[in-house]
């Protein structure tokens, strides 16, 4: 997600909320030690990377990023939330998003979202997923996965919604449930690719386009199962 960290007299004359040198100091640093984290895991790898050597290079004391991340793996995740969140934003729904049949737009949503996934590093992640399971999500890496969650659920929620308000919805479907359903799916796809080799994620595209047209479509044999909320 692109910011722009620069604040003019217009700005703050404008908009009480804009943020003060310190907090724009912060934000500089913030992104400095994201960038620099970046290329020493790159360079040297997770494993021998250090917070030490990422202070050094981003010449900072050692104690500034951990003020900032209080583990290398908080802020491996906020590297990964940054890096996800900026290819989520340049990519553009697609411009017929409007006249799909709810089923082919959140295939579309999907699609993004995957190929957004895919493209970090997968042991990276698994790092991260794991350690914001162990911590019971009081992490940064624990807030990472929520709000990626989050970020979906209303996503589709708000697509499905959008749907049933122009009457293009079979009826009968919840909106808040079967995005709670489409949801619980594409995160055990996501959790059985981080466990296994020799897959990639877009390969599980066609089970996830099957369930969601047999969730969607009208017809009276998918009726059913859209009425039931996960577990």
């Amino acid at each position: 997600m692109a910011c722009n960290y620069s604040l003019s007299l217009q700005a703050m004359q404008v908009s009480p909320r804009a943020p003060g040198r310190r907090e724009q100091n912060n934000q500089r640093r913030h992104a400095r030690l994201l960038a620099v984290a970046r290329r020493q895991f790159d360079a040297h790898g997770v494993d021998a990377t250090t917070m030490e050597r990422i202070a050094a290079a981003a010449r900072v004391a050692t104690r500034t990023v951990y003020n900032f991340f209080p583990t290398k793996l908080d802020l491996l995740a906020a590297v990964l939330r940054h890096e996800i969140e900026a290819r989520v934003s340049a990519v553009p729904a697609s411009p017929q998003a409007g006249a799909q049949s709810p089923e082919r737009a959140v295939v579309s949503l999907l699609r993004r979202q995957i190929a957004s996934v895919a493209a970090l590093p997968k042991r990276e992640l698994r790092l991260v997923t794991a350690h914001a399971i162990l911590t019971a999500g009081e992490s940064e890496a624990g807030r990472y996965l929520q709000e990626v969650d989050r970020f979906l659920r209303q996503s589709l929620f708000e697509l499905l919604e959008a749907h049933a308000r122009r009457g293009t919805l079979p009826a009968g479907i919840d909106p808040q449930a079967a995005s709670e359903q489409i949801l619980a799916l594409l995160n055990g796809v996501y959790h059985e690719w981080l466990e296994a080799d020799g897959w990639t994620l877009e390969s599980r595209l066609p089970l996830l386009t099957e369930f969601c047209t047999r969730l969607l479509a009208p017809s009276e044999r998918t009726a059913t199962p859209t009425t039931r909320r996960s577990p």
